[in-house]
């Protein structure tokens, strides 16, 4: 699904609180959705000529919980290079949608074990890359699998259209 103008609205709101950020990410890690992709770009990506910012990177680690939703399945990855050629798309391997036929509804929808493992996935990828700071512009039902994995109450909320969060991943001393 595309962003509404509506949407397109909410990033706008999204691109002022990240100009106002002390800590500027240093990657942006994007969901191959393409409402999370151009969230992103509206929110990350300078629009002066010239201007330089952070490089995209995108996964399927950081999509959508796979339900029966056709917004939730994927676009052919090269109409996705095609309409957004400033990510790096090279960890999108499969031309067509390689998880569509995988549905993540193990119990059920809203505590999928097969998203929550994505999402464990994502954290673990995270945790290897080199930059300090990181954005990741994803979905909010995939974060509410995630933030769940922790016992904080405060990761629990509902995120909202174009929310940003700020988190704190630190690595287990037994890493």
């Amino acid at each position: 699904s595309p962003l509404t103008d509506v949407g397109v609205q909410q990033c706008a709101a999204l691109a002022a609180e990240v100009q106002a950020l002390t800590d500027k990410p240093e990657l942006i890690v994007v969901s191959p959705l393409q409402r999370a992709i151009h969230t992103a770009q509206l929110a990350f990506r300078p629009t002066e000529i010239g201007a330089e910012g952070p490089p995209f990177l995108c996964t399927e680690l950081a999509r959508e919980r796979i339900s029966w939703h056709t917004c939730d399945g994927r676009r052919n990855k090269r109409a996705i290079v095609t309409d957004f050629p400033f990510v790096d798309f090279s960890l999108v391997t499969a031309e067509a949608d390689p998880m569509w036929g995988q549905k993540e509804d193990t119990p059920d929808d809203s505590s999928s074990v097969e998203c929550a493992a994505r999402a464990v996935a994502l954290l673990h990828f995270l945790r290897d890359r080199p930059e300090r700071t990181i954005a990741v512009v994803s979905h909010w039902v995939f974060y509410t699998h995630m933030f769940r994995l922790f016992e904080d109450a405060r990761l629990h909320a509902k995120f909202g259209n174009a929310e940003m969060r700020k988190v704190v991943l630190c690595k287990d001393r037994g890493e």
